[in-house]
């Protein structure tokens, strides 16, 4: 009477890997966005420490800094 509801233990094992494929693709999705997250607050953190170092800056300096850019 219960037999009909019992999984086949292959069934079973292809259900178990497909999970634990999907989880391993959703692992992988994750770390590419924190790179991304990394990578951005890393390019925000030097953007910052550069305005900062510029304010100490004269104008005639800022002025040689835009000029040496522009070359």
């Amino acid at each position: 009477m219960y037999d009909r509801f019992l999984v086949p233990e292959q069934v079973y094992e292809e259900v178990v890997e497909k999970g634990l494929q999907s989880e391993k693709e959703d692992i992988k999705e994750n770390a590419k966005r924190l790179e991304k997250v990394i990578e951005q607050d890393e390019f925000v953190r030097v953007s910052v420490e550069v305005k900062k170092q510029r304010k100490g800056l004269g104008k005639g300096e800022n002025a040689a800094i835009a000029l040496a850019k522009m070359r």
